[in-house]
């Protein structure tokens, strides 16, 4: 997590999935279904609150005989308080982890 300036955190991820699948996320990940789409961007905004997600391209990540789709994204939350902007990051995290076993 890096910090552009004081109201501004940006994280860049790569996380094993395809577009589709980070986009039917969102809402849990968001916690609202109260964003748009714009092309390459997810934007949620809450008064002076803003979320944008930056989805890079779609790659298949090959691991000996194994695909994992892998596309890389950037979180950039502006005008959240810093407790705030790690509970929004962690509610993310959380909708998108996968059990294992």
């Amino acid at each position: 997590m890096t910090k552009e300036s004081a109201a501004d955190v940006v994280v860049e991820k790569e996380m094993a999935l395809k577009r589709a699948d980070l986009l039917r996320g969102l809402p849990m990940a968001l916690g609202t279904n109260a964003f748009r789409v714009d092309g390459d961007k997810a934007i949620l905004t809450d008064g002076c609150k803003r979320f944008e997600i930056v989805m890079g391209g779609e790659r298949t990540r090959r691991i000996a005989l194994l695909e994992v789709p892998a596309m890389t994204v950037r979180l950039r939350l502006t005008g959240y308080a810093p407790a705030e902007a790690e509970d929004a990051l962690r509610r993310f995290d959380r909708a998108f982890q996968r059990g294992g076993g």
